[in-house]
């Protein structure tokens, strides 16, 4: 017998705008915000939101994306290769208990990872309800420092800073994302790598995490510490931590999880102690 598919789960939770509370509740603008066929693109990326539907206090979805790619075909009448262009995408099963706004999401292999779910979903939250200041934070609230990560490994090997033009709408900029922008592109990223480790002290990181931390961009860094050489230890600057995933069932062999199952994982996740009541 083939062994079963499997998937990875994820949980974080919604922080809404302050705006919010002039209107109403989380949950009611998360109603609001998310609607199916919403399009975005993040990074070259299109995204969409599919159909949402609502039971007793959750909300279902998927997200995912969409590109297309340059491809050589074989044609077997030419007996030759022709370039064409296909289609392929993936998207990402998710549940929204709208009494606290926790979410549990489905990374998918390495093109749907923690931190492009929530940066789409952000957005998707912002085109909807013109609230550009949704936050995603870690069920436990406390989004651990890139200090706090940094001191818990001997080198980082892998440094990486996003930013899109709309990020430099709502917050004070540095020099250095102003710099970067000034050709108006629609989005910029920056990388390093170093297999024997990064100067994170340097003065152009440090202020390109002082930006992150003003919600300008996504940084993410790569790690590992000399106890665990084959552990690769990753931080991102919107979700603080990536670790918390969990191996599930699937419901097929293309490994995508259930609503069921998502829900399962949701209902034993404590409510979190300051949830916004829906209606």
């Amino acid at each position: 017998m083939p062994p079963r598919a499997s998937g990875k789960v994820a949980r974080v939770r919604l922080v809404e705008p302050q705006q919010g509370n002039l209107f109403g509740d989380g949950a009611e603008l998360v109603r609001q915000a998310l609607h199916p066929g919403q399009t975005v693109e993040r990074y070259g990326r299109i995204w969409h939101l599919g159909q949402i539907t609502e039971e007793n206090g959750y909300l279902f979805g998927r997200l995912g994306y969409e590109n297309r790619v340059g491809a050589d075909l074989w044609q077997e009448e030419a007996k030759d290769f022709e370039k064409a262009r296909i289609e392929n995408g993936l998207a990402a099963p998710f549940v929204i208990r709208l009494s606290d706004l926790v979410i549990v999401f489905q990374p998918r292999k390495q093109e749907i990872r923690p931190i492009s779910f929530a940066g789409a979903l952000r957005s998707m939250l912002t085109l909807g309800k013109s609230y550009p200041n949704w936050g995603v934070e870690p069920l436990t609230g406390e989004v651990m420092s890139f200090a706090t990560w940094r001191h818990g490994v001997d080198v980082v090997t892998r440094l990486r800073f996003r930013v899109e033009q709309a990020d430099t709408l709502t917050a004070p900029i540095s020099r250095v994302v102003h710099q970067i922008m000034a050709g108006c592109p629609d989005w910029a990223s920056l990388e390093w790598r170093a297999d024997i480790g990064l100067d994170t002290d340097a003065p152009l990181i440090q202020e390109l995490l002082a930006d992150a931390g003003r919600g300008v961009g996504e940084l993410v860094a790569v790690g590992r510490s000399a106890t665990s050489p084959n552990v690769v230890r990753r931080w991102s600057s919107q979700l603080g931590d990536e670790s918390l995933t969990t191996e599930v069932d699937a419901m097929n062999d293309d490994g995508e999880v259930s609503h069921e199952t998502l829900l399962a994982q949701l209902e034993g996740i404590e409510p979190h102690r300051t949830a916004l009541a829906g209606p």
